[in-house]
């Protein structure tokens, strides 16, 4: 942004005064003491601050100039779109002509509490021989992922539409999270753990289960599931004995879909996944060494 006529001045100055007191030079020092109007160096630094403020006044419209170009003439980015996803604000209107909300008059906490979409991935997809865009979100509801509400899936929906580029289509996915059923043998260290995989030292909860739904917690929004690192990250939890965890079933299912098996990974189609009720099963083996 171009700066004040004045303050380009005022820099010339203060460098002009710090470079004569630096070499000591007293004819220069006393040529700024001139405080007439038309000092020859008050002259000079004005034509010379000017000229520069002109400078940066053009480069500004310049730069506005660009930027307009790029947003009317350039397709936008999956990124683009995924920021304009967690962009959209609930119960809020656009300003005429751009993709921006309209938040005169409105809190923080407003404005925050607008924000429903608080997990959005894009991914490119050929639907019919058409570029689509494939876009995927979730909300937070006591806590945990899930989809947000019709009345708000219409307006979010209306609000892509309008702000996406001609010619591009775009398909929603506001899904229940994937449900997950696994079964694993679990050899754990009887020192550590009962037959029931509890702490016997009684400090927290069953390690075991918290370690599975935190790898599901820790995966990426739109992320992959894999069994190898699943296990993984079993085996590295509080009593598993020398790493002696082996995966017996796994399996997936879209919503209230048909159970699959998932041969190395998957990635849910909702962008998200949880264990269905009773999905998780461990089977407690004591761990006997050689």
């Amino acid at each position: 942004m171009a700066r004040a006529i004045q303050d380009i001045f005022d820099s010339m100055k203060a460098e002009g005064i710090r470079r004569a007191t630096d070499d000591g030079n007293t004819e220069a020092l006393t040529m700024f003491d001139n405080t007439s109007a038309f000092a020859l160096w008050r002259l000079m630094f004005y034509v010379l601050a000017f000229a520069i403020w002109t400078f940066e006044v053009l480069m500004d419209a310049y730069q506005i100039s660009v930027n307009t170009k790029v947003d009317n003439e350039y397709a936008h980015t999956k990124n683009w779109y995924r920021t304009a996803g967690l962009n959209f604000q609930y119960g809020f209107d656009l300003i005429p002509d751009t993709d921006k909300f309209d938040n005169t008059g409105r809190t923080a906490d407003e404005i925050a509490a607008s924000k429903i979409i608080k997990y959005c991935s894009v991914n490119e997809t050929i639907i019919d021989g058409k570029r689509t865009l494939l876009i995927k979100i979730a909300t937070i509801t006591d806590g945990v992922l899930a989809p947000i509400s019709e009345p708000q899936l219409a307006a979010f929906t209306a609000y892509m539409e309008e702000i996406k580029d001609a010619g591009v289509g775009i398909l929603i996915y506001n899904r229940l999270a994937d449900l997950i059923k696994i079964e694993v043998d679990f050899y754990y260290n009887p020192l550590l753990l009962d037959s029931a995989g509890a702490r016997l030292d009684g400090l927290g909860d069953p390690p075991v289960p918290i370690a599975a739904n935190n790898y599901l917690v820790n995966l990426p929004f739109n992320g992959e599931f894999s069994n190898a690192r699943f296990v993984d990250a079993l085996q590295n939890c509080f009593g598993a004995a020398d790493y002696n965890v082996f995966l017996k079933s796994a399996q997936h299912a879209t919503g209230v879909g048909v159970y699959v098996s998932i041969p190395n990974t998957f990635k849910p189609d909702a962008g998200y996944a949880k264990f269905a009720d009773d999905g998780l099963v461990i089977n407690y083996i004591p761990y006997v060494a050689d």
